[in-house]
């Protein structure tokens, strides 16, 4: 089951990534802009949340669109909507002394910041719209010159439209997963044409289904012991005949197929299992290896000093209320898997693959 970290990260992800087709995040700043200057402050929220959940848009976009009406902007859009009202409703502009206001009263008053925010913010919101059009289709336009050029981001752009039969969430989780955590990169480079690949805790199978799809690989077969993400790979990889899927608690072993594996991905998984557990785990998949095989392994690295700190601290706060089966963290030195498996015959190295970010995620490559 699903952390509060993790399922909050998934619904920061979904509500990042729903509705961001261009014409969509075109209308959500132009009506997020356009609500932002009506007269209603206070509920300019929940006025975005309804009208994006109603009309299918972006409702984060939409909502920081509608900040316009920001401390800083608002008394100009205020003076703006008032004196732009008078002149629609009553031909003249409102005099900004003491008696001119108390002439116009409340009611007059609120009436023309209505109507002045409502021609106005219809205004600001083509504004905003028409400017949102001209980033967002530069940026695609240079994100598909980058795609074509980059074997990686073509793939990558393949990869992520075929799990939105799992859901917004899902499609959005991978999207972003495959494309910041530079482990992927960095594994697509040196497998071997036409290796055959074991993905070890595979989870949504975002990886293993790239790697069908680009081509490198000659079989992939991911292992998990979440059912439900098992599912949503099945799903993704229908019609990828090099790509299979098979539910698996690594706690208790894996299953005797593949017997034996060109590549083994062993990728954020080792410090959810008790040590006990890592260790037969790493003993087994290090038999598998064929001749000239490779084992990657990416995990936390308790020996990293204050990265360490950083990543046992987030990990512990997302899984403090854990529902995951009760296995807990078990963060170890990278140095002794290292030692286990050369133990095993291997040839190990360590390098970071922490890029960007300030966590304690090493690679460990063991080359038989």
């Amino acid at each position: 089951m699903r952390t509060p970290g993790r399922y909050f990260r998934e619904l920061w992800t979904h509500l990042k990534t729903e509705h961001t087709s261009s014409g969509r995040l075109v209308a959500a700043v132009g009506v997020g802009v356009f609500i932002g200057t009506l007269p209603f402050y206070g509920f300019h929220f929940f006025i975005c949340v309804a009208v994006a959940w109603l009309f299918g848009l972006n409702k984060v976009t939409t909502y920081l669109a509608a900040n316009i009406s920001n401390p800083i902007v608002s008394p100009f859009l205020i003076f703006g909507s008032v004196q732009l009202g008078e002149r629609m409703l009553h031909g003249s502009f409102l005099s900004l002394t003491v008696e001119g206001l108390e002439h116009a009263g409340p009611a007059r008053f609120f009436g023309s910041w209505l109507a002045g925010g409502v021609a106005l913010g219809a205004l600001l919101g083509l504004v905003g719209g028409a400017l949102t059009f001209a980033a967002t289709t530069g940026r695609r336009r240079r994100e598909r010159a980058a795609r074509a050029a980059d074997p990686f981001m073509m793939a990558h752009s393949r990869t992520a439209p075929r799990y939105l039969p799992c859901g917004r969430v899902a499609h959005g989780y991978v999207k972003r997963k495959l494309l910041l955590d530079p482990v992927y990169r960095s594994l697509v480079d040196r497998i071997a044409p036409d290796a055959s690949v074991l993905d070890v805790g595979c989870g949504r199978g975002q990886f293993a289904v790239l790697l069908a799809l680009m081509g490198p690989a000659r079989s992939v077969k991911g292992l998990d012991w979440d059912a439900r993400k098992i599912d949503m790979a099945r799903t993704a990889a229908q019609g990828l005949a090099r790509a299979s899927f098979e539910v698996c608690d690594l706690s208790r072993g894996l299953p005797r197929e593949p017997a034996a594996a060109d590549a083994v991905l062993l990728i954020d998984v080792l410090h959810y299992l008790e040590p006990a557990a890592q260790d037969a785990l790493l003993s087994d998949l290090a038999t598998r290896l064929g001749p000239s095989g490779t084992l990657f392994v990416r995990d936390v690295d308790a020996a990293a000093g204050w990265r360490y700190r950083v990543t046992a601290l987030e990990e512990r706060i997302f899984t403090g209320m854990r529902f995951n089966r009760g296995r807990g963290l078990h963060f170890r030195p990278i140095a002794e898997m290292q030692a286990l498996l050369e133990g095993k015959g291997l040839v190990c190295k360590v390098q970071p693959m922490w890029q960007g970010t300030p966590f304690a995620n090493v690679l460990l490559t063991a080359t038989r």
